[in-house]
């Protein structure tokens, strides 16, 4: 750890307080014994900033540890510094009271978890803080070591005026001697400078969860989509995170204060303000809760919105593949009638084609001979057939054959080629694709 000047030691002698903030003057005020009648010694170590060590060599804190014998309870705490308050810590006080000798020594040491706005720009203006407190009591003397998270403490400040305690003016003594009469009122104040933060954080937390839930309670299942559900959700979990740590930190302060009020110190028995803060302690814890059931309903609102609006739009899909299908189904139908007609009209040309294949011949043929083979008798009033008719049959017929063995050949050639089973020209049925091959 580094020690800096800023860290201070007050002084309260009777009616006087004297302040020291130089490290050699420092050393020396631990190595010196309080003289008077009272005394009051209040030792503040402070960090940079929260998450930085404590601004004070290692070397001088085991020479106040070992000067003032400081109960090892305080090294919980005081380990503890260094960085955030730790998540699984939130709920610890690490509070521990001793008194070997009822109504003459007494150790107190624990730590106070809590809020304050960091007046930093960004998102989350407010920071989770810890501060330290080591209360040695004897009849003759107290001890308080303060352990702080940042330079300027709310808690220091208010120290320092409410013991008038200015380097450039002499002290007042209208608040000192009240204070050397009743240390006791160090851990009123500790509570009274932070505990109240609590009201305005869970504020906070309330004003920005009302912007989500009434962004959430608006929103359509028609027009939510999925990755502003997804930022909306996470955006209330990290919420519900900081209300759950919140809740925790409270606790743990409640537990403080109800401790502190039930133990055998009359001075903090009967301080009617830890009551009150008891009270109100115990109205955040409430509260808390009542805020994370409300994040987890809103969180279940988005999700159920999400869910409806996939089920809408799986249900449009399906109509739209239903329409689809059934017009496929139409379209189908309509190929198939198609087909099938292509198939009827493609056997009447094949007839058609037949009767001509088998018309053709005889036509050429008699193109060619025109009527040469069919002589009109006028004396018989009737037609005779020349004694050559043979010649036209004997020509008709050979062509007729040829013509449909080309016929047939081009088909067989055709179906090869394709890979088709080949079909005899009469047959209907269409051509199947041969094993092994592809159509």
């Amino acid at each position: 750890m580094e020690y800096t000047n800023s860290s201070a030691d007050n002084l309260v002698e009777s009616a006087f307080s004297e302040v020291y903030d130089d490290a050699n003057k420092l050393r020396a005020a631990v190595d010196q014994k309080p003289q008077g009648k009272s005394r009051i010694r209040i030792i503040s170590i402070y960090s940079e900033r929260t998450i930085e060590p404590l601004q004070i060599t290692s070397i001088l804190t085991r020479k106040i540890l070992h000067k003032y014998k400081v109960h090892p309870d305080f090294l919980r705490v005081l380990f503890s510094f260094g960085e955030e308050p730790h998540i699984a810590e939130a709920s610890s006080n690490n509070l521990a009271i001793h008194s070997p000798r009822a109504g003459e020594t007494l150790d107190i040491t624990y730590q106070v978890n809590y809020v304050e706005e960091n007046l930093r720009k960004g998102k989350d203006p407010w920071s989770f803080r810890h501060t330290g407190v080591y209360h040695h009591h004897t009849p003759d003397f107290d001890l308080f070591i303060l352990l702080h998270p940042i330079n300027n403490s709310v808690l220091e400040d208010r120290l320092l005026k409410m013991l008038e305690v200015d380097q450039s003016v002499k002290p007042k003594v209208s608040q000192i001697p009240a204070f050397c009469k009743d240390p006791y009122r160090l851990h009123l104040l500790v509570m009274s400078s932070f505990f109240d933060n609590w009201r305005w954080y869970f504020r906070n937390l309330g004003e920005t969860f009302a912007a989500e839930n009434n962004s959430a309670m608006v929103i359509k299942p028609e027009t939510a989509r999925a990755q502003e559900s997804f930022a909306r959700v996470k955006s209330l979990r990290n919420m519900n995170d900081f209300a759950l740590f919140a809740k925790a930190c409270c606790s743990s302060d409640l537990d403080l204060v109800e401790k502190l009020k039930g133990c055998d110190l009359t001075p903090l028995k009967d301080a009617s303000s830890l009551e009150s803060q008891k009270t109100i302690l115990r109205g955040h814890v409430e509260s808390s809760t009542v805020l994370e059931g409300r994040i987890r309903n809103a969180i279940d609102l988005v999700g159920y919105t999400l869910t409806l609006h996939n089920q809408l739009e799986t249900a449009k899909v399906d109509n739209e593949l239903r329409d689809m299908t059934k017009e496929l189904r139409d379209v189908t139908e309509q190929l198939r009638n198609l087909q099938q007609d292509t198939v009827d009209d493609s056997t009447t040309v094949k007839i058609i084609t037949y009767v001509s294949a088998i018309y053709l011949p005889g036509s050429f043929v008699a193109s060619v001979y025109g009527t040469n083979f069919f002589v009109f008798d006028q004396n018989a009033y009737q037609i005779t057939i020349a004694h050559d008719f043979w010649i036209f049959i004997a020509t008709w017929l050979p062509l007729t054959f040829i013509t449909g063995a080309l016929y047939i050949a081009v088909l067989w050639f055709d179906a090869r080629r394709k890979g088709k089973q080949f079909l005899w020209p009469w047959s209907l049925k269409p051509p199947r694709p041969l094993p092994g091959k592809i159509q």
